[in-house]
Formats: C-alpha cells, structure tokens, sequence
C-alpha cells in the first residue's frame, strides 16, 4: 500500500473528531460563549499556538531530502517570521478580549491542555517522522475552516472588529489551507507503515476533540 492509499484512513480517522462538529464550537459560531469563555480559552490555545513552532521543528529535523524539509521550513518561517510571529498575532487577539500577554502565559494549563500538548510533543519527538507529520496534519487540515468560521464569528457575534482581534484567525484561514496541502503530498511521500500512521492521526484527533472538552468545563 503506498502512501497516496493511506491518507482517505487518516482523513476518517479525523473526520470522526471534526473540530467544527464540537458543542464549543458549536457554540462559539452561534454566539453563545461568554467573553470569559473566550477568554478562558485563549489562555489555554495559546499554550498550544506557542509551542507549534517546536513541534514543526522536531519533524524538520527528521526529514532526510531538501525538498522534503522545505514543505516543513515554509510552515516553520510561516510561524515565526515575517513583522509577526502568529503568536504575537494571538496575544493581539487576546488583548481584544480584554487579556495581556502577562494573563495568557500565566493562566494555567488545564489537564486537556497539558495532554494536547503532551501528545503532540512524543509524536513530533519519538514518532518516525510520518508519526509525527500526521500529528500537524490532524490539525492543520482542519485549521483554515475553523479559523474562517471563527473570524466570521468574531465580527458578527461577539463585536470584534477586522483587525487586531481577528487577523490571527483570518491569516490562518488562509496559510492553514496551504500548510495541509503541503504536508498531504509529504505524508504520500513518507508513509511505509500504514498503521502507526494511522494511529497517531487518531491519537491527536482525540486530543484536539479532548482540549475543547476542556474548554467547554468552568476552570
């Protein structure tokens, strides 16, 4: 089975723990959050959105080819550089919500945080290097409707303005798309054992669905 075969199971494995389908976000698109639920989770996402880079660069530095770890550099330089990192686009966002930078990074870490982060970290650190990719995949194929979904939702719902609040998400709305494709064809290219694989997809579905559960609890 050559890898282009295996991606319709990994796409399964993630449409099973579609973020979208999930009652936060269910929520958070009909406006029923309260700005300290959006608050709460902004804390909480931003702990995740700071270590991704971490996370792109433990998998980079598996790759063996040049054109393998330019698919992965360009989401890395995507993240990080440029005028704004995404995690200072996030703190703005954050700070539309009322939350300083010193508020994000010292809200602590709920346990469906705390395992998102943990299952993303031993997959990008002791998977093969397919092990790991998938894990961004599982993310990053759903990111850009999410993000889209989100931005919408932030102006029509809850009174943000295009901008400073909204940019984290409508950049991401945008690069997400790209990034998955790009990490889609790479998979193709990596894959020789189908079922870790496949596993580890299933593995970081069931922690991004379990982080939301988590946002969802009153801290």
């Amino acid at each position: 089975m050559v890898g282009e075969d295996v991606i319709p199971q990994i796409d399964a494995a993630i449409t099973g723990r579609r973020l979208l389908q999930h009652p936060f976000y269910q929520r958070w698109l009909a406006g029923d959050l309260t700005l300290d639920d959006l608050r709460s989770y902004a804390g909480q996402y931003y702990k995740f959105e700071a270590a991704f880079p971490g996370y792109l660069t433990k998998v980079l530095a598996k790759l063996d080819t040049a054109a393998d770890r330019k698919v992965l550099l360009q989401n890395l330089v995507d993240e990080e550089a440029g005028t704004e990192s995404h995690l200072e686009m996030f703190t703005r966002f954050g700070k539309a919500l009322g939350l300083t930078r010193d508020q994000l990074e010292s809200a602590p870490a709920k346990e469906s945080t705390r395992a998102l982060l943990d299952t993303f970290a031993v997959a990008t650190a002791d998977g093969s290097p397919a092990e790991g990719l998938v894990t961004l995949y599982a993310y990053e194929s759903q990111a850009a409707e999410v993000a889209a979904s989100k931005t919408e939702s932030l102006i029509s719902r809850y009174g943000l303005t295009p901008g400073d609040g909204t940019d984290f998400w409508s950049v991401h709305a945008q690069a997400d798309e790209l990034h998955s494709a790009w990490e889609r064809e790479l998979l193709e290219r990596l894959i020789q054992d189908p079922e870790p694989v496949v596993a580890a997809a299933g593995r970081a579905s069931n922690a991004l669905w379990g982080f939301l559960d988590g946002c969802s609890k009153v801290a």
